[in-house]
């Protein structure tokens, strides 16, 4: 099964799928960060990080004055969806 499949599965949208895949490719980041990466408004990547953590696919953690979000290991999410 790959990635896009589970994803479907959890009932991400895409653009919720996007940015998941956008915190695997980079280790995690910022909100302005992923926003970057993906091209999109700082507003939306941080609107989509917090629908993906209120789904327990991502953690928010303290950094400084702002946040960082890290993926939940895909793997986890595979053996959850079986």
């Amino acid at each position: 099964m790959i990635i896009e499949e589970t994803l479907q599965k959890l009932g991400l949208s895409a653009k919720e799928a996007d940015v998941y895949q956008a915190l695997l490719e980079t280790g995690g980041g910022t909100g302005y960060q992923i926003g970057n990466h993906l091209g999109i408004k700082r507003s939306s990547a941080y609107f989509f990080l917090d629908e993906l953590r209120k789904k327990g696919l991502v953690t928010r953690v303290p950094e400084s004055n702002r946040h960082r979000y890290l993926p939940k290991d895909p793997r986890e999410l595979i053996i959850e969806t079986k």
